[in-house]
């Protein structure tokens, strides 16, 4: 989640404007997911006709109603969000993996965005240079694969990921190769969404 709230809060400030959020709605499409607008062929605009629809997206957002949407909040719409789709579309009404099942999702989301950031090449894959400028410009993907900030190539730690993630050993590394090694690392689905509440809201 740290991840999508990271690419709409476009100036670093650690909260997300309107301005910001519909700039990143235009140009993200897994966070256009992440806020359930996977039915809509463009993102919400700020203004002309669906200029409703996105403050109704932007209120349910911004639980304290101070303009902004900081991360506690938005992870807590994410989560929720996801978790009442699966519900509502379970047979038989609520299900009791859906904590999980929602992290499980919004976690995939994150990762398809890490790894579109990763492949700056835009060739469907990434070689060592890729992913290791992704680490250096993105610290929440060195938190996601397990591993320090500023380690460089020549670093062992670095090739053992790499050689891990390289399942087939082509040098290159595929999105279906990123998210199993993700997915490997995870933690469990059903105990990660407590974890996560219980951080924010700590003191």
């Amino acid at each position: 989640v740290r991840v999508l709230f990271r690419v709409a809060d476009r100036n670093s400030d650690g909260v997300i404007s309107r301005g910001e959020l519909v700039r990143a709605l235009r140009e993200t499409p897994e966070l256009c997911a992440a806020l359930g607008l996977r039915h809509h062929a463009k993102p919400v605009r700020q203004e002309g006709s669906s200029r409703d629809e996105f403050e109704a997206l932007f209120r349910a957002l911004d639980d304290t109603a101070d303009g902004t949407v900081s991360p506690a909040e938005f992870e807590r719409f994410v989560i929720l969000r996801e978790e009442r789709e699966l519900i509502g579309g379970a047979s038989g009404g609520a299900g009791g993996g859906a904590s999980g099942a929602a992290f499980a999702a919004v976690r995939g989301a994150a990762t398809r965005l890490l790894f579109r950031l990763a492949d700056s090449s835009k060739r469907g894959r990434i070689d060592r240079h890729e992913l290791l400028a992704a680490m250096g410009a993105f610290p929440e993907l060195c938190d996601v694969l397990d591993v320090p900030e500023g380690m460089s190539e020549l670093d062992p730690r670095f090739g053992e990921v790499w050689d891990r993630m390289d399942a087939d050993g082509d040098n290159f590394v595929t999105f279906l190769e990123f998210d199993a090694y993700v997915i490997a690392l995870a933690p469990d689905d059903a105990t990660a969404p407590r974890a996560a509440a219980a951080a924010a809201a700590a003191p």
